[in-house]
Protein backbone atom coordinates (compact mmCIF):
# COMPACT_ATOMS: atom_id res chain seq x y z
CA UNK A 1 0.00 0.00 0.00
CA UNK A 2 1.61 3.26 -0.90
CA UNK A 3 0.56 6.93 0.82
CA UNK A 4 0.88 9.95 -1.55
CA UNK A 5 1.12 13.22 0.37
CA UNK A 6 -0.35 16.04 -1.55
CA UNK A 7 0.11 19.63 -0.07
CA UNK A 8 -2.78 21.19 0.51
CA UNK A 9 -1.62 24.98 0.13
CA UNK A 10 -4.32 27.05 -1.27
CA UNK A 11 -3.11 30.63 -1.92
CA UNK A 12 -4.63 33.14 -0.31
CA UNK A 13 -3.76 36.58 -1.48
CA UNK A 14 -5.84 39.15 0.60
CA UNK A 15 -5.46 42.54 -1.36
CA UNK A 16 -6.82 45.22 0.90
CA UNK A 17 -5.41 48.08 -1.41
CA UNK A 18 -7.32 49.21 -4.96
CA UNK A 19 -5.57 47.42 -7.73
CA UNK A 20 -6.21 46.34 -11.11
CA UNK A 21 -9.69 46.84 -12.22
CA UNK A 22 -10.55 48.41 -8.73
CA UNK A 23 -11.95 52.57 -8.83
CA UNK A 24 -10.16 54.81 -6.72
CA UNK A 25 -13.67 55.76 -5.40
CA UNK A 26 -14.67 52.15 -4.14
CA UNK A 27 -10.94 51.39 -2.40
CA UNK A 28 -12.54 52.48 0.79
CA UNK A 29 -15.33 49.55 0.53
CA UNK A 30 -13.22 46.81 -0.77
CA UNK A 31 -10.41 47.39 2.35
CA UNK A 32 -13.47 46.73 4.51
CA UNK A 33 -15.15 43.71 2.97
CA UNK A 34 -11.50 41.93 2.05
CA UNK A 35 -10.27 42.90 5.85
CA UNK A 36 -14.00 41.62 6.98
CA UNK A 37 -13.39 38.40 4.53
CA UNK A 38 -9.80 37.70 6.19
CA UNK A 39 -10.98 37.60 9.46
CA UNK A 40 -14.04 35.22 8.90
CA UNK A 41 -11.77 33.36 7.00
CA UNK A 42 -9.41 32.65 9.87
CA UNK A 43 -11.66 31.24 11.97
CA UNK A 44 -13.28 28.98 9.64
CA UNK A 45 -16.51 31.22 8.39
CA UNK A 46 -15.58 30.34 4.99
CA UNK A 47 -19.49 31.06 4.23
CA UNK A 48 -19.34 34.48 5.67
CA UNK A 49 -16.30 35.34 3.52
CA UNK A 50 -17.87 34.09 0.11
CA UNK A 51 -20.68 36.62 1.31
CA UNK A 52 -18.30 39.60 1.60
CA UNK A 53 -16.81 38.66 -1.48
CA UNK A 54 -19.79 38.56 -3.52
CA UNK A 55 -20.34 42.39 -1.89
CA UNK A 56 -16.87 43.16 -2.73
CA UNK A 57 -17.77 42.07 -6.79
CA UNK A 58 -21.43 43.88 -6.53
CA UNK A 59 -18.77 47.01 -5.97
CA UNK A 60 -16.63 46.25 -8.81
CA UNK A 61 -17.32 43.46 -11.41
CA UNK A 62 -14.36 43.98 -12.74
CA UNK A 63 -12.01 43.37 -10.02
CA UNK A 64 -9.66 40.19 -10.61
CA UNK A 65 -8.81 40.24 -6.91
CA UNK A 66 -12.69 39.58 -5.53
CA UNK A 67 -12.93 36.72 -7.58
CA UNK A 68 -9.75 35.03 -6.90
CA UNK A 69 -10.30 35.04 -2.99
CA UNK A 70 -13.73 34.13 -3.26
CA UNK A 71 -12.33 31.31 -5.24
CA UNK A 72 -10.39 30.48 -2.49
CA UNK A 73 -13.02 30.63 -0.02
CA UNK A 74 -15.17 28.30 -1.98
CA UNK A 75 -12.55 25.71 -1.94
CA UNK A 76 -11.75 26.02 1.54
CA UNK A 77 -15.28 25.17 1.73
CA UNK A 78 -15.55 21.86 -0.84
CA UNK A 79 -16.90 24.35 -3.44
CA UNK A 80 -15.07 22.96 -6.16
CA UNK A 81 -16.69 23.66 -9.19
CA UNK A 82 -17.65 27.26 -7.66
CA UNK A 83 -14.10 27.89 -6.55
CA UNK A 84 -12.97 27.04 -10.20
CA UNK A 85 -15.15 29.14 -11.68
CA UNK A 86 -14.16 31.85 -10.06
CA UNK A 87 -10.24 30.97 -10.34
CA UNK A 88 -11.34 31.15 -14.34
CA UNK A 89 -12.73 34.86 -13.93
CA UNK A 90 -9.54 35.64 -12.39
CA UNK A 91 -7.26 34.89 -14.64
CA UNK A 92 -9.59 36.02 -17.64
CA UNK A 93 -9.34 39.90 -16.17
CA UNK A 94 -5.87 39.34 -15.05
CA UNK A 95 -4.11 36.95 -17.10
CA UNK A 96 -0.90 37.37 -15.44
CA UNK A 97 -1.49 35.75 -12.22
CA UNK A 98 0.16 32.88 -10.92
CA UNK A 99 -1.39 31.94 -8.28
CA UNK A 100 -4.49 31.33 -9.69
CA UNK A 101 -3.68 29.42 -12.21
CA UNK A 102 -1.96 27.46 -9.21
CA UNK A 103 -5.20 27.31 -7.43
CA UNK A 104 -7.23 26.23 -10.12
CA UNK A 105 -4.87 23.47 -10.81
CA UNK A 106 -5.45 22.68 -7.80
CA UNK A 107 -8.95 22.58 -7.52
CA UNK A 108 -8.73 20.81 -11.18
CA UNK A 109 -7.14 17.78 -9.21
CA UNK A 110 -9.34 17.67 -6.69
CA UNK A 111 -11.83 16.96 -9.35
CA UNK A 112 -9.77 14.54 -10.72
CA UNK A 113 -9.18 16.07 -13.83
CA UNK A 114 -4.98 15.69 -13.83
CA UNK A 115 -4.11 16.74 -17.04
CA UNK A 116 -6.37 19.72 -16.55
CA UNK A 117 -4.19 20.40 -13.18
CA UNK A 118 -0.88 19.77 -14.68
CA UNK A 119 -1.90 22.15 -17.50
CA UNK A 120 -2.10 25.01 -14.69
CA UNK A 121 0.82 24.37 -13.13
CA UNK A 122 2.41 24.42 -16.35
CA UNK A 123 1.75 28.23 -16.82
CA UNK A 124 1.75 29.26 -12.89
CA UNK A 125 5.42 27.75 -13.49
CA UNK A 126 5.68 29.61 -16.70
CA UNK A 127 4.98 32.72 -15.03
CA UNK A 128 6.98 31.87 -11.85
CA UNK A 129 9.24 29.40 -12.19
CA UNK A 130 10.61 30.16 -8.60
CA UNK A 131 8.16 28.76 -6.35
CA UNK A 132 8.66 25.17 -5.46
CA UNK A 133 5.01 24.21 -4.80
CA UNK A 134 4.10 24.73 -8.25
CA UNK A 135 6.13 22.20 -9.19
CA UNK A 136 5.43 19.85 -6.65
CA UNK A 137 1.83 20.01 -7.07
CA UNK A 138 2.53 19.54 -10.88
CA UNK A 139 4.64 16.32 -9.95
CA UNK A 140 1.36 15.18 -8.04
CA UNK A 141 -0.97 15.34 -10.86
CA UNK A 142 1.46 13.97 -13.38
CA UNK A 143 1.20 11.29 -10.88
CA UNK A 144 -2.21 10.77 -11.46
CA UNK A 145 -1.81 10.75 -14.66
CA UNK A 146 0.65 8.39 -14.87
CA UNK A 147 3.06 10.50 -15.83
CA UNK A 148 6.25 9.05 -13.32
CA UNK A 149 8.82 10.30 -15.21
CA UNK A 150 7.50 13.74 -15.30
CA UNK A 151 7.14 13.64 -11.58
CA UNK A 152 9.78 12.60 -10.46
CA UNK A 153 11.38 15.74 -12.91
CA UNK A 154 9.04 17.93 -10.57
CA UNK A 155 9.76 16.74 -7.34
CA UNK A 156 13.63 17.07 -7.96
CA UNK A 157 13.13 20.87 -9.25
CA UNK A 158 10.99 21.34 -5.77
CA UNK A 159 13.98 19.79 -4.24
CA UNK A 160 16.28 21.96 -5.74
CA UNK A 161 14.09 25.18 -5.29
CA UNK A 162 13.44 24.01 -1.23
CA UNK A 163 15.32 20.90 0.13
CA UNK A 164 13.79 21.63 3.34
CA UNK A 165 10.22 20.12 2.77
CA UNK A 166 10.02 16.45 3.45
CA UNK A 167 6.99 16.01 1.35
CA UNK A 168 8.71 16.72 -1.70
CA UNK A 169 11.59 14.02 -1.25
CA UNK A 170 8.95 11.75 0.14
CA UNK A 171 6.72 11.96 -3.25
CA UNK A 172 9.72 11.46 -5.22
CA UNK A 173 10.82 8.26 -3.18
CA UNK A 174 6.74 6.87 -4.18
CA UNK A 175 7.33 7.50 -7.43
CA UNK A 176 10.60 6.07 -7.81
CA UNK A 177 9.39 3.18 -6.07
CA UNK A 178 6.66 2.77 -8.44
CA UNK A 179 8.96 2.65 -11.28
CA UNK A 180 10.63 0.21 -9.48
CA UNK A 181 13.77 1.71 -8.33
CA UNK A 182 13.84 0.62 -4.63
CA UNK A 183 16.71 1.82 -3.79
CA UNK A 184 16.59 5.41 -4.72
CA UNK A 185 12.46 4.99 -3.20
CA UNK A 186 14.71 4.32 0.40
CA UNK A 187 17.14 7.20 -0.04
CA UNK A 188 14.41 10.04 -0.53
CA UNK A 189 11.94 7.88 1.90
CA UNK A 190 15.24 8.65 4.75
CA UNK A 191 15.98 12.18 3.55
CA UNK A 192 12.26 12.78 4.20
CA UNK A 193 12.48 11.13 7.59
CA UNK A 194 15.70 13.08 8.34
CA UNK A 195 13.67 16.29 8.05
CA UNK A 196 10.30 15.41 9.55
CA UNK A 197 10.52 12.14 12.16
CA UNK A 198 6.95 12.42 12.91
CA UNK A 199 4.89 11.23 10.20
CA UNK A 200 4.18 7.66 9.95
CA UNK A 201 3.58 7.40 6.19
CA UNK A 202 7.28 8.13 5.91
CA UNK A 203 8.39 5.24 7.81
CA UNK A 204 5.65 3.23 6.83
CA UNK A 205 6.47 3.35 2.44
CA UNK A 206 10.36 3.20 3.75
CA UNK A 207 8.69 -0.57 5.22
CA UNK A 208 7.39 -1.40 2.46
CA UNK A 209 10.06 -0.99 0.25
CA UNK A 210 12.65 -2.68 2.69
CA UNK A 211 10.42 -5.46 2.41
CA UNK A 212 10.80 -5.71 -1.00
CA UNK A 213 14.51 -5.75 -1.39
CA UNK A 214 15.00 -8.30 1.23
CA UNK A 215 15.61 -6.14 4.39
CA UNK A 216 12.55 -7.30 6.81
CA UNK A 217 14.46 -6.76 9.67
CA UNK A 218 14.65 -3.06 8.55
CA UNK A 219 10.75 -3.38 7.43
CA UNK A 220 9.96 -4.37 11.11
CA UNK A 221 11.92 -1.61 12.46
CA UNK A 222 10.04 1.04 9.80
CA UNK A 223 6.81 -0.40 10.58
CA UNK A 224 7.30 -0.36 14.29
CA UNK A 225 8.12 3.40 14.40
CA UNK A 226 5.09 3.81 12.25
CA UNK A 227 2.75 2.30 14.46
CA UNK A 228 4.01 3.96 17.96
CA UNK A 229 3.26 6.78 15.46
CA UNK A 230 -0.21 5.51 14.60
CA UNK A 231 -1.55 2.39 16.60
CA UNK A 232 -4.79 2.90 15.05
CA UNK A 233 -4.12 1.56 11.35
CA UNK A 234 -4.53 -1.85 10.38
CA UNK A 235 -2.13 -2.14 7.71
CA UNK A 236 0.83 -0.58 9.78
CA UNK A 237 0.37 -4.09 11.85
CA UNK A 238 -0.62 -6.50 9.04
CA UNK A 239 2.43 -5.53 6.98
CA UNK A 240 4.63 -6.03 9.98
CA UNK A 241 2.74 -9.23 10.80
CA UNK A 242 4.65 -10.26 6.87
CA UNK A 243 7.46 -9.14 7.91
CA UNK A 244 8.02 -11.17 11.14
CA UNK A 245 6.88 -14.78 9.55
CA UNK A 246 9.25 -14.04 6.47
CA UNK A 247 11.85 -13.87 8.92
CA UNK A 248 10.08 -17.44 10.92
CA UNK A 249 8.57 -14.94 13.74
CA UNK A 250 5.53 -17.00 13.97
CA UNK A 251 4.10 -16.08 17.15
CA UNK A 252 5.10 -12.32 16.30
CA UNK A 253 3.60 -12.18 13.01
CA UNK A 254 0.04 -14.07 14.69
CA UNK A 255 0.24 -11.32 17.51
CA UNK A 256 0.41 -8.05 14.47
CA UNK A 257 -2.53 -10.36 12.34
CA UNK A 258 -4.82 -10.06 15.38
CA UNK A 259 -4.28 -6.45 15.78
CA UNK A 260 -4.66 -5.56 12.44
CA UNK A 261 -8.47 -7.93 12.50
CA UNK A 262 -9.06 -6.11 15.50
CA UNK A 263 -8.65 -2.92 13.49
CA UNK A 264 -10.73 -4.52 10.79
CA UNK A 265 -8.21 -5.46 8.49
CA UNK A 266 -10.12 -8.11 6.23
CA UNK A 267 -7.16 -9.88 4.84
CA UNK A 268 -5.31 -10.32 8.76
CA UNK A 269 -9.16 -11.58 9.56
CA UNK A 270 -8.88 -14.51 6.53
CA UNK A 271 -5.69 -15.50 7.65
CA UNK A 272 -6.45 -15.69 11.36
CA UNK A 273 -9.45 -18.16 10.11
CA UNK A 274 -8.09 -20.20 7.86
CA UNK A 275 -5.27 -21.33 10.21
CA UNK A 276 -7.47 -21.38 12.90
CA UNK A 277 -6.63 -18.85 15.38
CA UNK A 278 -9.47 -17.01 17.64
CA UNK A 279 -9.17 -12.92 17.85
Amino acid sequence: MQFLVRLLTVSVIFLLVAGKGAAATNADDLRYLFSSADGKIKKGDYQGAIRDFNSAIAIDPGYAPAYYNRGTAKGFAGDNQGAMEDFTRAIELQPDQAAAYSNRGMVRGAMKDNAGAAADFTRAIELDSGNPLFFYNRGVARIGAGDRKGAIADYTSAIALDPGTAAFFYNRGVAKGLMGNNRGAIADYSAAIALDQNKPAFFYNRGATKGRVGDNRGAIADYTRAIELDPETATFYYNRGTAKGALGNRKGAVADFVSAARLGDAKAGKWLKSNGYKW
